[in-house]
């Protein structure tokens, strides 16, 4: 088929998608302390050549127990931004990102030689600061 750029590498259209499953078990991604309030999940890309693909939402900084504003449709409702109805501070956020999320994506990078692995993070820290932080521990 036609290729399609990937950065800076081509690959050939993919002939298969299969899902591979969940990197953590729904006891140990949910329970406090909490890693994230979505599974991580695995697929793998058949083509000519074989590369694997994680799609997590690592949740972004738990916010919950707030109650909506008066005079807004949310009015007197407590609100959340997670399924955990967990609430962080910003230290609590930056722990769990590199105490639970990032052991685990630095398993799954690191525990194949035989693909190209590809992370897709979804809701992962938008300060710049932290990001470098992550990355670099990822990288070490």
């Amino acid at each position: 088929g036609s290729p399609f750029a990937w950065g800076w590498r081509i690959f050939p259209m993919a002939l298969a998608v299969s899902a591979l499953g969940t990197l953590l078990t729904a006891e140990e991604c949910f329970r406090v302390p909490v890693v994230s309030d979505h599974m991580p999940q695995t697929f793998r890309v058949k083509g000519a050549q074989n590369v694997e693909v994680m799609s997590w939402n690592v949740m972004s900084r738990g916010r919950a127990g707030n109650t909506g504003r008066a005079g807004t449709a949310l009015e007197g409702k407590v609100l959340t931004n997670n399924g955990l109805d967990c609430d962080e501070t910003p230290a609590d956020y930056e722990q769990r990102l590199k105490e639970r999320m990032l052991p685990v994506l630095a398993g799954w990078m690191g525990s194949s030689n035989d693909c190209m692995r590809v992370a897709c993070m979804q809701e992962f820290p938008v300060q710049p600061l932290l990001q470098q932080e992550l990355l670099s521990e990822l990288r070490s």
